[in-house]
């Protein structure tokens, strides 16, 4: 019922303070980077929703506090056993905003119509704090709500790029879940402009494949997701040299963070986001990205890039310094201990 985390990334555990997680899910980077960086923190990966349940486990000691996260459809049922328990102080998260998500959008029917989106609003009333990832989120959720942002782990991406890449190999890399597929589409002229260079591929990762059945064989190549222990390791091999984030302009697509832009600059890549949101607020357009919301700027600098390498090496080595300084630990750090220690 208990596991830590393991390969020595997080010490024993307190038995204080506890992580409540899905058996079934992904424990994302926005969960297992602070807990590895504050240390005290225990991954619970079960259903612990009685009061025997909870001293089998914790020996009887008091929890101080759980952290939950509103993927989680057992979340309620912990925390609430949790209070009932030990008068546990309850801490969630928000990373998205469900409840905006368009009705024609791929994932709504996955998020919406299966009810996640109902719970998770259940789990942010019933906490004491919710980390939110970006300001809109934070204004959403109100009074309660830390500004907790994403942030890179540097070691975490010390793996090797693939041997075999030519020097003249130019690979592109669009990635995300079952909700970016229209945005996917939004720029797919470009996309077939991109492939008729001879040394250029796309890489897809997530949940597009049934749409590559559009471009020339061999020129797109589909990625599964990784498991966390495996996902930087995965995307270094795949030395992407562009990163791409389109975004429709709507209320689901505001509260989405920067991620992207971080993980781009991590694997030494140029970035090109929409003009939107977070991204807009965290690139300077031409030095340390590249920001697009009409097709022919997606096109021209899409473009611009896959022509240009000293252009790529240039804003990719920029878009790295400003993460080294501000979006690791040190540029976060407040802000997560206010959320999960204050």
């Amino acid at each position: 019922m208990r596991q830590i985390l393991s390969e020595g990334l997080l010490a024993m555990a307190s038995k204080n303070q506890i992580l409540a997680h899905n058996p079934d899910g992904v424990l994302w980077w926005r969960f297992w980077n602070p807990m590895t960086k504050l240390g005290g923190w225990e991954y619970m990966n079960g259903v612990i929703d009685t009061r025997e349940a909870w001293d089998s486990i914790f020996d009887g000691r008091k929890i101080d506090k759980i952290w939950a996260n509103n993927h989680c459809p057992e979340a309620l049922k912990a925390m609430e056993a949790a209070r009932e328990a030990y008068g546990t102080m309850i801490i969630s998260e928000i990373d998205d905003d469900y409840s905006s998500c368009p009705n024609y959008n791929p994932a709504y029917e996955k998020l919406v119509l299966s009810g996640l989106a109902e719970q998770s609003w259940k789990v942010h009333e019933l906490a004491d704090r919710t980390c939110a990832s970006t300001p809109y989120l934070v204004d959403m959720i109100g009074d309660k709500a830390f500004l907790c942002p994403n942030f890179v782990v540097p070691e975490s991406w010390d793996y090797p790029k693939r041997p075999n890449k030519k020097p003249d190999e130019c690979v592109l890399l669009l990635a995300g879940g079952i909700g970016r597929a229209k945005e996917m589409m939004s720029i797919e002229p470009t996309l077939h402009r991109f492939l008729e260079q001879p040394n250029n591929k796309i890489v897809i990762a997530g949940a597009f494949h049934h749409q590559l059945a559009d471009y020339p064989p061999g020129k797109v190549i589909w990625s599964r997701w990784a498991d966390v222990p495996d996902y930087t390791r995965l995307m270094r091999w795949i030395s992407p040299d562009i990163v791409v984030s389109p975004l429709e302009h709507n209320d689901f697509n505001r509260a989405k963070s920067n991620i992207k832009w971080l993980e781009s600059a991590m694997l030494e890549a140029s970035f090109v986001g929409e003009r939107w949101g977070e991204l807009e607020t965290s690139i300077t357009d031409g030095k340390d990205g590249f920001l697009a919301d009409t097709p022919e700027e997606w096109d021209s600098k899409i473009m611009a890039l896959a022509r240009d390498k000293d252009l790529r090496v240039k804003t990719s080595k920029a878009a790295l310094d400003v993460v080294s300084s501000k979006w690791t630990w040190g540029g976060v750090e407040q802000h997560w201990r206010a959320a999960l220690e204050g």
